[in-house]
């Protein structure tokens, strides 16, 4: 049982993910986050929403995209989903492949794929699961420190 939870549901246009960045900024405020952390924290949910939005619906309006913040005394836990074409599930494992890059030979740098690359960098645990046509990326930040609970102070 989540310790506290948040849903929030978008249109799959391009337009709407400012409203998920704004509302994991307040949320990321009333943790005691880094600002680094809160700023991977961000990063990692825009680029989840926006994969969502180009992979899984091509762009396409009119689909619900669902963002779950779970917040637990010890971690933050964010879902990402929607019921669009499923992600191979190769790509997470690939991306660490892709991360091993020498950065004395740039050529060997990948030119795409890199939302992931950044999640994996910026959140603790990243998994991908499919379930009834549900398909969820679900990212995972540990929080140290003392427990947290959402206020709105």
């Amino acid at each position: 049982m989540p310790y506290q939870e948040i849903k929030l549901i978008i249109d799959s246009n391009m337009k709407n993910v400012y409203l998920v960045n704004a509302a994991i900024e307040a949320l990321c405020s009333m943790i005691a986050f880094s600002c680094n952390t809160s700023f991977g924290i961000k990063l990692s949910v825009a680029e989840a929403v926006n994969n969502s939005i180009i992979h899984a619906y091509d762009k396409e309006p009119g689909h619900d995209v669902e963002v779950v913040f779970s917040l637990y005394p010890d971690k933050l836990i964010i879902k990402v989903c929607d019921t669009g074409k499923q992600m191979n599930h190769e790509i997470l494992s690939d991306t660490i492949k892709a991360d091993s890059f020498s950065e004395d030979n740039i050529e060997d740098m990948p030119t795409g794929g890199r939302g992931i690359l950044i999640i994996n960098k910026m959140m603790d645990i990243v998994t991908y699961e499919t379930n009834n046509n549900k398909n969820c990326f679900i990212m995972t930040k540990k929080i140290k420190g003392k427990n947290h609970e959402i206020t709105g102070e």
